[in-house]
């Protein structure tokens, strides 16, 4: 169990896990253990994450503070995710509806405009959230910020047990099937906890509208290729992530 944590923090971050990880460890059989634990690592960087916007909020202006912590957010997740929005925004807008196709655009290294406008337009809008629950609320934003991390990549690892893999090889390789005890157990876990420490009304409208997110994230990429890539879900990460500080915002502002 152990390993299989420490292949999950590898594999969705750029903390130096893999000292403690021989090459062995990254066969098939345990990156599909790993994906039982993403909500795991999730947790793990919501702590560093979390607890470092609230010394740096501290200690900043707003903006200023908001834009250090947006920072420290790419680089500990090495900007992973940020690259397969970016592939699939390329794939999305070439508009092709062979599946070799969209996979070779897919896998390309090139990056296009499309790309680039939907890298610029996320992390604007991460900015933009963490700086509105930041003005607001310090201990706020820590919460949507381990919110956001944890519950993106528990839908990922649903999304990765419940998806046929595209590829016939590659690291995303996890199902498909059922989701595992091991995820629906996190998953009732995560309610609990989110009814204890959040309104129940909005941690109901939070879990629909992230449903609602996959199902179609899940759904659109299916008739596209007829599964996920690790694109894939690096993608949805993000789009689950920008959501729920969305929701976040918009609940918690005084105008709400």
């Amino acid at each position: 169990m152990l390993k299989a944590m420490l292949l999950a923090i590898g594999l969705l971050s750029q903390l130096p896990v893999a000292r403690f990880l021989s090459p062995e460890d990254y066969s098939q059989a345990n990156r599909q253990r790993a994906v039982h634990y993403f909500a795991f690592t999730g947790l793990f960087l919501a702590a560093i994450i979390g607890s470092c916007s609230l010394v740096i909020s501290s200690a900043l202006p707003d903006l200023a503070a908001s834009a250090i912590i947006l920072l420290l957010w790419v680089l500990i997740t090495g900007a992973l995710h940020l690259d397969g929005l970016a592939d699939c925004s390329d794939a999305l807008a070439a508009g092709h509806r062979d599946r070799a196709s969209v996979l070779t655009i897919l896998k390309s290294p090139e990056c296009g405009a499309m790309a680039v406008v939907a890298l610029v337009l996320q992390l604007l809008l991460k900015l933009a959230f963490i700086h509105a629950l930041l003005s607001q609320f310090h201990v706020q934003l820590a919460v949507a910020i381990g919110c956001a991390l944890v519950c993106a990549r528990l839908w990922a690892s649903l999304y990765m047990q419940t998806t046929p893999y595209a590829r016939e090889q590659g690291l995303g390789i996890a199902g498909p099937g059922r989701p595992s005890t091991a995820i629906i157990v996190q998953c009732c876990a995560l309610l609990m906890v989110s009814f204890w420490w959040l309104p129940a009304g909005f941690t109901a409208a939070l879990f629909c509208v992230q449903a609602l997110v996959f199902f179609s994230w899940r759904q659109l990429w299916l008739n596209r290729i007829n599964g996920y890539t690790g694109d894939c879900v690096g993608a949805m990460i993000e789009l689950q992530e920008t959501t729920i500080l969305c929701l976040f915002t918009v609940y918690f502002s005084p105008a709400a």
